[in-house]
């Protein structure tokens, strides 16, 4: 009679079990040696005891331990998740809903709560379908056809009609989706006040719908950065607690929305916070759809300032490995952590760490961005340290993958002409032009490289160098290189004209673009080349103030210093003329030129011999190039040395 009274029980369990909702969410399974099984949450299943007590939709069911085959039981279902399954062998949604999500804040990104929640979801929209179906088919319809003052009415009414919780949540929910249609069309009507109102109601109506804030933090981004990310924030979390809430493709949605949150803390110099952002997104990538939030994180990173960042070194490498690891790639590993040195000025490490990156060159390199990007950062470091024929090695290797890449083709050219290499430079410039004429890059290297052929092509070059101020007006590299290939040419007034284009523009700047050192180094250099200009002028006076103006600039401009001596020179005077030749070799002593200098005023104008000749073999002993003075230094009685 016993046995009959348990197969009754276990019957109607079994039947039970097919209700809606209930056997989607048991993490319990007792196979039966009669080959039936048995699903829902084990209560009790101590060793010394005769019977398994498993919770099942009819209640506890007690099963003779004899009449087991095995037992299948989730070991890591906490409380909270376990009271959720009970709620649903209950049939009771609403509060099988509240748990998981309870469970899941606790333990994000676990895939198994997700799903149950999801499939819960389906249940409870199933069951209120059948129920306020046609209701809720009214409202999306006013939804769909942007009727949302009505569609609004209507849910407010049926909100007040229903007693069941999820409905009611329901009712919130397309409320809040009425007011943010609002919004939106506010907001392309670009009557922002009114958007905002309406989405802050649609936070307010349904505080667990996330795109209220996420929009909103779009809206406001650009002019209340502070908010918007406090709202990015806000809408983030939401999004992850609530799997499905941001529609289809919610999980691309959802990085997209952290990406942005990266930037804008990036855009409000809140680097850390920034980089942090960025490894997230990678870390929650899983399909790599976003590898630039990876170099964003290490320029985020670089942007730290100094002292803080030593500090923090351990961090941002560590979040580095952990990228890393999770694409299991070692030439991402390398180039990763030589862009850290790399990004922090450290150009040996950074050299040493990317030549790991492309020490073994992948079988698709022309693919494989990581060894393309190894590559050019590795050419800058090598620059960086003066190392031109490495730096020439590793671009060359780069524009042989044949990736179109622009910037790697003017970086070769950079290079050629550090070489003196001039016809390869204007080669890989022309390259360069080839991929993308809109550029002024590639322009400004060109022209220079036209400017130190042999014959030079002047002409050729300053149209080049006009392309660069008709796409950027305001370049002065482009300015200052017309005017020196009319330096080049000795066509002094073309030359004083240009260079004073390149002056005037600059007072277009702002006052911190002036004061950048590029900048400086420009304007030090117009001036200088204006000095040389009226030098040869003859108006030695206006030269003078010219090499002033200069020195004004940049106080330590070698050049400066020579042209003032020059002018001195010019009027006679001579030791005037060596004290300010001497000041540019105390300057740049390294610089063969002022030596020069020295040498001549010491040979042509005060024709000490002996003084002369130490100046003149300075001079070539620290490269210097010019032919004349092996003969001058015979004028002086000197033997010059054997030619390298």
């Amino acid at each position: 009679m016993k046995q009959k009274q348990w197969l009754f029980a276990l019957l109607a369990g079994l039947i039970l079990a097919g209700f809606p909702g209930a056997g989607t969410a048991w993490g319990d399974t007792i196979y039966l040696k009669n080959k039936k099984t048995v699903e829902g949450i084990i209560l009790s299943n101590e060793p010394d005891s005769q019977f398994v007590v498993i919770r099942i939709p009819a209640g506890p069911l007690k099963i003779p331990r004899d009449n087991i085959e095995r037992i299948d039981q989730q070991k890591n279902i906490d409380f909270t998740e376990s009271t959720g399954d009970l709620a649903v062998t209950d049939n009771d949604l609403d509060r099988a809903m509240q748990l998981y999500q309870k469970a899941l804040k606790d333990d994000p990104g676990n895939k198994r709560l997700a799903d149950k929640i999801e499939k819960v979801r389906k249940n409870i929209a199933d069951r209120d379908q059948r129920v306020y179906g046609t209701s809720f088919e009214k409202i999306e319809n006013l939804l769909k056809n942007r009727e949302f003052q009505p569609a609004i009415d209507e849910a407010q009414n049926l909100y007040d009609r229903v007693k069941e919780s999820s409905a009611r949540d329901r009712c919130k929910q397309l409320i809040a989706e009425a007011h943010i249609g609002i919004a939106r069309d506010f907001k392309d009507r670009v009557d922002y006040p009114n958007a905002e109102k309406h989405y802050l109601l649609a936070k307010q109506e349904y505080p667990k719908n996330p795109l209220a804030a996420i929009e909103l933090a779009d809206m406001l981004a650009t002019g209340r950065k502070p908010q918007a990310i406090e709202l990015y924030k806000e809408g983030i979390q939401l999004a992850k607690e609530n799997p499905g809430s941001l529609g289809p493709n919610h999980d691309a949605k959802l990085l997209d929305y952290q990406f942005k949150l990266g930037r804008l803390y990036f855009e409000d110099k809140q680097y850390r916070a920034a980089a942090d952002a960025f490894v997230e997104v990678t870390r929650d990538d899983k399909n790599f759809t976003k590898p630039e939030a990876v170099d964003y994180a290490v320029e985020a990173y670089s942007k730290i300032q100094t002292s803080a960042i030593k500090g923090d070194i351990n961090h941002i490498i560590e979040n580095l490995k952990a990228i890393i690891a999770m694409r299991q790639r070692e030439d991402r590993a390398s180039l990763l952590l030589g862009r850290i040195y790399f990004d922090q000025g450290d150009w040996a490490h950074a050299a040493e760490t990317l030549s790991q990156a492309v020490a073994s060159p992948p079988v698709a390199a022309a693919s494989n961005l990581p060894y393309q990007e190894a590559l050019y950062y590795l050419g800058i470091s090598y620059r960086k340290l003066n190392q031109v024929d490495k730096a020439a090695e590793a671009f060359q290797n780069l524009v042989n993958q044949k990736t179109g890449n622009y910037d790697a083709y003017c970086e070769l050219g950079e290079v050629r002409l550090l070489q003196a290499a001039y016809a390869q430079a204007k080669d890989a410039f022309d390259q360069a032009l080839a991929l993308d004429k809109d550029k002024y890059r590639a322009w400004l290297g060109k022209g220079r490289a036209l400017q130190k052929l042999t014959p030079p092509q002047y002409d050729e070059s300053r149209e080049c160098l006009k392309e660069v101020v008709l796409r950027d007006p305001g370049n002065l590299d482009a300015q200052l290189s017309i005017a020196t290939s009319y330096i080049d040419e000795q066509r002094w007034n073309d030359a004083t004209r240009e260079l004073q284009k390149t002056i005037d523009m600059s007072r277009d700047k702002s006052e911190a673009e002036r004061n950048k050192d590029e900048i400086k180094q420009v304007l030090a250099q117009a001036n200088t080349f204006l000095g040389t200009a009226n030098l040869n002028l003859l108006k030695t006076n206006v030269a003078r103030e010219n090499f002033q103006q200069a020195l004004n600039i940049i106080s330590t401009y070698a050049p400066a210093m020579d042209g003032i001596g020059k002018t001195y020179q010019a009027e006679g005077m001579q030791k005037e003329a060596e004290t300010n030749f001497m000041k540019a070799i105390e300057a740049d002593p390294k610089n063969p030129d002022y030596y020069l200098s020295l040498g001549i005023n010491w040979h042509k104008y005060r024709k000490n011999y002996a003084k002369a000749l130490t100046y003149y073999m300075k001079y070539l002993e620290l490269g210097g190039k010019d032919p004349n003075v092996r003969q001058w230094i015979r004028e002086c009685g000197g033997t010059p040395p054997p030619e390298k």
